[in-house]
C-alpha cells in the first residue's frame, strides 16, 4: 500500500500494525510538492513531470511504514 500524507493529512494510526499483515506500506509525504508547483510556473516544467521527478529522486519523502518481514529480520 502507497499513502500519501501532507500536512493536513496524517498517517492513520491503523497503519502502523495493520490487520492484513501480508502487504507493506510505504508512505510518501508530499508536503514539499507546493514548492515544486510554484517553481514549475517559473520554469514551465509541466506538472506531471515535476510530480514525477519528486517522487522517483525525493528518497526524504519515502519511508516504510510496515514490512510483513520486518519482525523476522530483526
Amino acid at each position: 500500500m502507497i499513502y500519501f500524507t501532507h500536512p493536513e493529512r496524517f498517517l492513520p494510526f491503523e497503519l502502523l500494525e495493520p490487520q492484513q499483515q501480508q502487504c507493506g506500506i510505504v508512505e510518501i509525504k508530499l508536503d514539499e510538492t507546493i514548492k515544486l508547483f510554484a517553481k514549475k510556473n517559473i520554469t514551465g516544467v509541466r506538472f506531471i513531470d515535476e510530480l514525477r521527478r519528486f517522487l522517483e529522486k525525493n528518497q526524504d519523502a519515502k519511508r516504510w511504514v510496515y514490512h510483513p518481514r520486518k519482525n523476522k529480520v530483526q
